[in-house]
C-alpha cells in the first residue's frame, strides 16, 4: 500500500520509519494522504487530518485500514533454522520482543518475525491476541489458566505449561476484555 504525507520534516521522518515498519510505502503521489493540521490539502485525494501530537493514533488508523485492504491472512512469515516458514496464526501462542527482535512462539518452534509488536497487536486483535505487558502479546485461545498474582498482576498458564505475567497496567485491560 502506498501513502503520501504532508507534514513537518521532523514528523515526516518519524512517520516514514513507522509506516515502513508495517509494510506501507511513503510515496510522493498516492490516493491516501496524511495531512498535519496547517499543511496543504491535496485535491481529489482521501485525506486523514491529524495534530502532530496524535501521530501515533494516525499510524494505528492507517495500520487498521491497511489490514482491511489486505484480507487478513491466516499466516505470518517466520525465520528459523536458516529457513523462512509460513506459520499459522492459530498455532502462535504468543509474540514477544526479546533483545530488540520479535519472536513468535508455537508449541513446536520459535520464529523470528519482522515488524513491531504494536503492528502485530493491531492486526491480530481480531484473531484473539491481546497485549499483556510492554513486550508480549498472547493468543487467548492458548490460555489454559489465569492465576491471580501479587500487586494486581496475573499469571497466564498456556497450553504446554508456559507461564506469562500480565503486568499491573495491562491486567486492568485484560480483566475488562474478559469480563473478569
Amino acid at each position: 500500500m502506498d501513502i503520501q504525507i504532508n507534514c513537518s520534516a521532523v514528523l515526516e521522518e518519524k512517520l516514514i520509519k513507522q509506516l515502513n515498519s508495517i509494510g506501507i510505502n511513503v510515496v510522493a503521489n498516492a490516493k491516501l494522504v496524511l495531512v498535519e493540521m496547517g499543511f496543504e490539502i491535496p485535491k481529489g485525494k482521501i485525506c486523514i487530518f491529524f495534530e502532530a501530537i496524535e501521530y501515533v493514533d494516525v499510524i494505528n488508523i492507517v495500520s487498521s485500514y491497511y489490514q482491511s485492504q489486505n484480507i487478513a491472512s491466516d499466516t505470518i512469515t517466520g525465520f528459523s533454522n536458516n529457513r523462512y516458514s509460513l506459520v499459522t496464526i492459530g498455532d502462535v501462542m504468543y509474540i514477544e520482543v526479546q533483545d530488540s527482535q520479535l519472536l513468535a512462539y508455537t508449541n513446536e518452534q520459535n520464529y523470528f518475525i519482522k515488524g513491531t509488536l504494536t503492528y502485530y497487536e493491531n492486526i491480530l486483535r481480531a484473531k484473539h491476541f491481546i497485549r499483556i505487558n510492554k513486550s508480549q502479546i498472547v493468543n487467548l485461545m492458548h490460555v489454559k489458566e489465569i492465576v491471580p498474582w501479587f500487586n494486581s498482576r496475573l499469571v497466564l498458564v498456556l497450553n504446554g505449561g508456559v507461564e506469562l505475567e500480565v503486568s499491573k497496567h495491562y491486567s486492568k485491560i485484560f480483566k475488562k476484555t474478559l469480563n473478569l
